[in-house]
């Protein structure tokens, strides 16, 4: 029986060997005969610049309701481009006012 077993494992070991050789043969033929495309760096650039979009406040100015200064300001949506330039400005319906307690005020 120990020869059987013996034998056995021969034949698994060569059978691994001769499949592992047929495809490191196949890899080798396969790398002749398929041509891969030369590769081209991507230098082009987009016919749109890239455009951000930030929301900012524009202050619209100051007013005064008893004891109180209420600032107001606009939020406004600008487009900036890559340079940093504002290439738009779109002002919104969105307002937002900041309230100020003026003791001072008789």
């Amino acid at each position: 029986m120990g020869e059987s077993v013996k034998n056995g494992w021969v034949q698994v070991l060569l059978g691994t060997v001769v499949a592992v050789n047929l495809m490191l043969g196949g890899l080798l033929v396969a790398r002749q005969l398929v041509v891969l495309p030369q590769a081209v760096p991507a230098t082009g650039k987009s016919a749109e610049p890239s455009l951000r979009t930030e929301t900012q406040l524009e202050w619209e100015g100051t007013s005064t309701e008893g004891n109180w200064r209420i600032d107001h300001y606009r939020k406004i949506d600008v487009q900036i481009d890559d340079k940093g330039k504002i290439v738009d400005r779109q002002p919104s319906s969105e307002w937002t006012h900041i309230r100020y307690w003026n003791k001072d005020i008789p």
